[in-house]
């Protein structure tokens, strides 16, 4: 916004696990990055899928696939629904005039592609998933916001690096904004000076959360761990 404009370096590493009761196990992680989502510039997905169960490698390469297509499919579905709802049905094939998502729209889009690539893997003959998957965490660039979504135990962080000599002023210079202050900030940011810390912009989906148990339960499940 306002002209501006983000840059992103991206690059991938995967290796294998380890199985001694395996050794030719197959790499079950998965990394997908779809750029120009949905056909506008700019917008993409940088996504990692981590297969469990024996078939979950083949399980991580479907979603790899599907997921960022459904993603696209009901992004492009809602922007000319609301194309639609601001200027009647003409010229609604002209994608540079329909409007970006705002925040609610797009994750619901997420919601909607997340659920139905869940239903499509379960109806892929080819794919027998009823004790294989995939976890999926994904980073989604529109309209100059950025939304992370994620199923399973897969995680996105965000690193973020103190500044080396002032890192306590320009931390209390934002507080001031704010209008408020905590005493001990400025001691906890010179431990941290010039170095890089992991913030989590992710939760990990799985039993020990007690959301999720009750979850499993609901639908029929039983936890044994």
């Amino acid at each position: 916004e306002g002209g501006k404009t983000l840059k992103l370096q991206y690059a991938y590493r995967s290796q294998r696990g380890y199985n001694p009761d395996d050794p030719l196990k197959p790499n079950q992680d998965k990394y997908g990055i779809t750029l120009n989502l949905a056909g506008e510039e700019g917008d993409a997905i940088f996504a990692a899928y981590d297969g469990h169960g024996e078939e979950g490698h083949l399980c991580a390469t479907f979603v790899k696939k599907t997921l960022p297509q459904q993603i696209a499919k009901f992004v492009r579905q809602k922007r000319v629904q609301n194309y639609s709802t601001l200027v009647g049905t003409k010229k609604l094939w002209n994608p540079k005039m329909w409007p970006l998502l705002g925040k609610e729209d797009f994750e619901q889009c997420c919601k909607r592609a997340f659920l139905e690539t869940n239903k499509m893997l379960h109806d892929e003959k080819a794919i027998n998933d009823k004790l294989s998957g995939t976890t999926a965490a994904t980073v989604c660039f529109h309209g100059g916001r950025v939304t992370v979504c994620n199923v399973g135990d897969s995680r996105v962080i965000v690193g973020h690096r103190f500044p080396e000599n002032d890192g306590c002023t320009s931390i209390q210079e934002e507080k001031e904004e704010e209008k408020y202050e905590e005493e001990g900030d400025c001691e906890r940011n010179e431990a941290f000076a010039g170095q890089v810390i992991a913030i989590p912009l992710t939760k990990d989906q799985t039993p020990f959360r007690q959301d999720e148990r009750e979850r499993i339960r609901k639908a029929g499940g039983e936890i044994k761990s």
